[in-house]
């Protein structure tokens, strides 16, 4: 029987987590890579699955793309936990709501932001249960998640716009200034940020900016740690993106406001940390 729950601390009864770490082959994460496994194969499959189904709602597409009834095991507040994947996601929902609430200006329809949104599982679901007065943005680089954007936003009230990372290219004429921007899960792609990231985010002129990610430079103190630090190496992913904020406020650019290290983690050896940050007054620069 799976244990429900085991501090990390317990490192001999995670040994099954870094098995599975050890057999999994990985792949070098460049634009190529990260476009074939979620353009060409996952987002392809979800496109043709909502093409055949017109009655689609968020909640149905979560559940084809999620397996809700499912479970696996998650990372939360320092301890590795087994449950429904129906649980998981909602949990993760409610954490992300928590921190955009904190920036909520009252009595005002303000605008959320997601940058790097896929197919809008998260954005769509916390303007279904947390925002529903107030306007929220989708912006992806996949011409398959901006397809089935677009198919959903006949459903719900949603502005739907391209991002690239990569590039640095963003429709943003439909960026609305003084927003709440997020992004989650989706800056850990690129192996090493340059520092024109965060010269593209305040080219935004956002009101604050949150991120939702792995940060490799969080991933200290405890020995679990380090098989966090292997799996990013392992894929590839960013090690840099911590580095280059603190630089940035250093310069007095922008202003950290809170960092909470690893909250929570969809897979358990990639928990995400909360940074918050906004733009210095007068430090906009474009691009």
């Amino acid at each position: 029987m799976k244990k429900s729950k085991i501090s990390i601390k317990k490192i001999n009864d995670l040994v099954f987590l870094f098995k599975d770490l050890k057999k999994k082959t990985f792949f070098r994460k460049n634009k190529f890579n990260v476009l074939r496994e979620f353009d060409e194969e996952k987002y392809s499959s979800i496109t043709d699955h909502v093409k055949k189904n017109k009655k689609f709602s968020i909640k149905l597409l979560d559940d084809f793309v999620l397996k809700f009834k499912k479970s696996k095991y998650y990372f939360y507040k320092d301890n590795i936990f087994f449950g429904k994947i129906l649980k998981i996601h909602k949990k993760n929902l409610k954490i992300h709501a928590s921190h955009i609430k904190k920036f909520i200006i009252p009595s005002t329809k303000n605008n959320i932001v997601e940058l790097g949104a896929g197919y809008g599982s998260k954005i769509i679901n916390l303007k279904k249960e947390y925002f529903k007065v107030h306007n929220v943005h989708a912006f992806d680089f996949s011409k398959n998640s901006l397809k089935i954007l677009n198919f959903l936003k006949k459903k719900i009230k949603i502005n739907v716009g391209y991002c690239d990372f990569y590039s640095l290219k963003i429709n943003k004429k439909i960026v609305p200034k003084n927003s709440i921007i997020f992004t989650s899960y989706a800056l850990h792609y690129i192996p090493n940020h340059k520092e024109k990231i965060i010269d593209f985010f305040i080219n935004l002129e956002p009101r604050i900016v949150i991120f939702f990610e792995p940060f490799y430079e969080n991933y200290k103190g405890k020995k679990y740690f380090s098989y966090c630090r292997n799996y990013i190496k392992q894929n590839n992913y960013n090690k840099n993106l911590l580095k280059i904020l603190k630089n940035y406020q250093k310069k007095q650019k922008i202003k950290i406001v809170r960092i909470e290290k690893n909250v929570f983690g969809i897979n358990p050896l990639l928990p995400y940390s909360v940074v918050v940050w906004k733009v210095e007054k007068g430090k906009t620069k474009s691009l």
